[in-house]
Order: structure tokens, then sequence, then C-alpha cells
């Protein structure tokens, strides 16, 4: 077994069929599969990584070199196991994200926005930019990135409590709209028609929609302030999770006329059974079930209508992803825990598990 120590942080791939252990070592490749554990341990000689993204057999990485400068992007085929793309900025690169068309770089007051699709053909071609941003200050790299049907979409900062939005069928055109919100974090579905923000004292989250960035939801976390660390939704945006520093996992039921977005819905899920659809009954409030580092309970609001899982967990950093009924956080520690989320309005055992995933064997 490799120590944890050696272990400087751990990705799933876009495409959830990976995850990505990063060493001081190299990366090392271990496939997830929804019914087994994770297994096939691979590593790809890749060192100084600070910054990965993935989809398919394309790697998108960024290394701190000698000097710490963290300029040069590189794309790695996992097919020809070499680089096939590098190119270098004038500043720190602060964040990275990619989609099923192509990638943005974030740098600290810009962003680059590059495409690697045409139409619908699932060969990735050469990067080529197509939009470059102005951006307030962005030392966190707040930003989204996302594919719905052919077009794309690329949310970020603007001054005050703005976004700027750029949908690549309006061409150059970038609008600005007011979330009425101060926000530290931006997320949104790969395939959806929303992203989701958190207001300043942590105790909501806002949905808006990427056309025309008018809040169409929110949900409420808790009414004591905390900072939310992380917000992911699944494939088929049924379901949110909020991280908080309070230690606990929030798993929202999003509406159902939200699901599918830019994908086949019926398709997917006959080829890959993934999630069950959302169970629409009020059932009375429970109290929680407390145990060490976990537990987890079912709560609702005086009109019963936001139910949400509520799962304890020690010393939470972010939630890496949800898929196939598997909600995967990581821990400041740099353990992996899986929580099994699958009867999502049922009080079985099995909506509260709770495992850590051994990474290496």
């Amino acid at each position: 077994m490799i120590g944890i120590e050696e272990i400087q942080d751990i990705q799933f791939s876009l495409d959830k069929n990976y995850i990505f252990a990063i060493t001081d070592q190299g990366v090392n490749f271990l496939s997830s599969d929804p019914d087994k554990e994770v297994e096939n341990y691979e590593t790809r000689d890749i060192s100084n990584i600070e910054l990965l993204q993935s989809f398919n057999n394309i790697i998108a990485y960024v290394q701190n070199n000698k000097k710490g400068s963290r300029k040069i992007l590189k794309i790695y085929d996992d097919y020809t196991k070499s680089d096939i793309f590098k190119i270098k900025f004038d500043s720190r690169i602060i964040d990275l994200k990619i989609s099923i068309n192509g990638f943005m770089v974030i740098l600290k007051e810009k962003a680059y926005l590059f495409s690697c699709r045409e139409g619908k053909k699932d060969t990735w071609k050469t990067p080529k930019l197509v939009k470059k941003f102005k951006t307030s200050e962005n030392r966190m790299g707040i930003g989204c990135f996302l594919s719905y049907k052919t077009r794309n979409f690329a949310i970020l900062p603007s001054e005050g409590t703005k976004v700027q939005i750029y949908d690549s069928k309006q061409g150059e055109d970038i609008e600005e709209f007011d979330v009425e919100q101060d926000y530290s974090l931006l997320s949104a579905n790969l395939h959806g028609e929303v992203f989701a923000l958190p207001n300043e004292d942590g105790t909501e989250i806002f949905l808006h929609k990427i056309f025309d960035g008018s809040c169409i939801s929110s949900y409420t976390r808790g009414s004591s302030p905390c900072q939310i660390t992380s917000i992911e939704f699944d494939r088929y945006c049924e379901r949110l999770a909020c991280c908080s520093e309070k230690e606990t996992i929030h798993v929202f039921s999003l509406p159902k006329e939200l699901a599918s977005g830019g994908v086949n819905l019926e398709e997917e899920k006959d080829s890959q059974k993934a999630a069950i659809p959302i169970i629409d009954k009020t059932i009375p409030p429970t109290k929680l079930d407390e145990r060490p580092n976990q537990g987890g309970g079912w709560l609702w609001n005086s009109e019963g209508k936001k139910s949400y899982l509520k799962v304890k967990i020690e010393s939470p950093d972010k939630i890496l992803t949800i898929h196939n009924n598997k909600l995967h956080v990581i821990t400041h520690d740099l353990v992996l825990y899986q929580i099994d989320i699958q009867n999502l309005g049922d009080f079985s055992i099995g909506s509260k598990e709770l495992r850590e995933i051994e990474l290496f064997e």
C-alpha cells in the first residue's frame, strides 16, 4: 500500500469512469465501477501536478515547475500515452475547467475558453481559442464551463454581485446578470440548464438559469452561518449536494423538470443503470441518527416540500462527484469516502451508509 502522505490530491474524471490519485511520483488511475470496489490500479508518469481535469482519454493538467510559476497547460492523450498539446500563459493558472467540448483556463483577472470539438463529433481536435474574458479579481478560481447539447457556456465572476455568461450560440456577446448575492463559489451541471451559488453566510443555495441568469429556486442548508466549500450536481440534474465547514453534507432533490438537460436521459439510464427516479412522497420528520463521525436522516421544512439527506462526516474538504447513487467526498486528510444515496426518500440503512475506500492495494 502506498502511504497516505504521498497522495497530494484526488479527482474524478468528468465522465466518472476514473479516479485519479495524484502523488509525488505520478498519477494513479483507478477505474470507478458502481457495483464494485475501486480496482485496476495503474500509474502514469506525470509528476508535479497541481491541477488536473479529465474527460474520456483526454487529461488536461498543470505542473508546478522548479520556479513555481504554474503557467504551462498540457493536454495528455491516454490512448497514445503522450502529451499532444502545450500552451504557456503570461501569468499563474489559478484553476482549470473541462467539458466534453473543450476547456477553460482561469487566471487572476482573466480567463481563456478553448474549443476542441466540432459539432457532435466525438474526436477532439487541436484546441482553438474561442473567447478571452476579463474578470474581476479571481484569486479563488471561481467559474464554470459546461456544454448544453452542442452549445458551450462559460460562467465567470464580474463586478459586485454580477456574473458574466458566455453562450457560444450568441457569438462574441457576453451578457451580465445580477444574482443579488455575494458569492465565493459557482457550480454547474455538466449537461444541465442551471448553475448554483451559495449566499454569503452559507445558509441557502440558489439555482439560476444559464440562459438568462434568472433565479428559479433556493434550498436552505441551515440557519447557522458557515462557509460552503463545494457544490456538485449529479449527471442528470436530479440531485444537488453541498459540503460545508460544519462537517455536514446535504443532498437535495431537484425539480423533475430540470432532469436530463441536454442528454438523452432514458437512453443513458438504460445503458448505464444510473440513478433511480426521485421518490415523491411526504414522510413525517424523524430524529437524526447520530453516530461517531457519521450519521444521517431525512429533514423536511414545515410544508413538507424540500426533503434532503444530511450526512455528518469528519473534516470534509469537497464533494468530488455524485454518480450512480454514490456520493464521493474527500476529507482534508485526503481520505475518500463513498456514501450510498440510492434510497432517496427511504429510511433504509442503505441511504445512510458511509464507507471508506481503499485507493491502493
